[in-house]
């Protein structure tokens, strides 16, 4: 079911972020996040985009990214997200592949117009967002830029694996 996901790519909704205002601390109230989750659950999503006065800070458990003329666009790393190990993966993996990767907040508006959008999170890897509030998201499928953050992901976690089982 997660490999379906991952290969067809996931629906999702925007709620107001409504968590205080020290996100980057784990260990504190996550009741807005798990009521964010709800709230796309009951409407059939995946995940909730939240954001702040319409700039897009992250989802109910996971980051997002925008992707706009071959570059990624992400919240900026401030006390608003929790600056996630996959988001700072794929940030790696960017420099690799030579994209252009913008710690830039984007807003609700700027989704309508996206080439793609992804999700990450340890759960999720890197997931990608094929419809937002019910609109297609560009041609509503997996783009190409999170495609090969896919696989490099996957081959990421190989080598790690590896790694691990050897020592």
């Amino acid at each position: 079911r997660h490999m379906d996901k991952l290969e067809k790519g996931v629906h999702t909704i925007i709620l107001s972020d409504e968590r205080w205002d020290n996100c980057y601390i784990k260990s504190l109230n996550l009741l807005p996040n798990v009521l964010a989750k709800q709230t796309a659950a009951e409407n059939n999503c995946y995940e909730a985009i939240l954001h702040r006065d319409g700039v897009v800070t992250e989802c109910g458990s996971s980051n997002i990214f925008l992707v706009k003329d071959g570059k990624i666009y992400t919240h900026p790393t401030t006390n608003h997200i929790l600056n996630g190990c996959v988001r700072m993966a794929v940030e790696r993996f960017t420099t690799n592949l030579n994209i252009p990767f913008i710690n830039e907040a984007f807003t609700i508006d700027d989704i309508n117009d996206a080439d793609e959008i992804f999700l990450t999170s340890s759960m999720s890897e890197v997931l990608p967002v094929v419809q937002v509030d019910g609109k297609q998201v560009a041609n509503g499928k997996p783009g190409t830029i999170t495609r090969q953050l896919q696989k490099a992901y996957n081959t990421d976690a190989q080598i790690e694996g590896t790694k691990k089982a050897i020592s």
